[in-house]
């Protein structure tokens, strides 16, 4: 799911825009470097955290027209 929305604002020649984004994600697995253990043969064990991977994009412009 996307969703988005912004303004525009200013008069004349000069305008700005200010934007956001939300774009919905997925989950997403990593080790967690802290559980990281060796043995003494050297094998190692871990364990693994999740992550959500949404995004929340801002964006300003400034537009000049000439």
């Amino acid at each position: 799911m996307d969703v988005e929305g912004g303004v525009r604002i200013g008069r004349g020649a000069l305008k700005v825009e200010i934007k956001v984004m939300y774009m919905k994600g997925s989950t997403g697995r990593y080790i967690d470097k802290q559980s990281i253990r060796f043995d003494s043969n050297s094998n190692f064990t871990y364990s693994t955290k999740t992550s959500t991977t949404d995004m929340l994009l801002p964006q300003i412009s400034l537009t000049g027209t000439f």
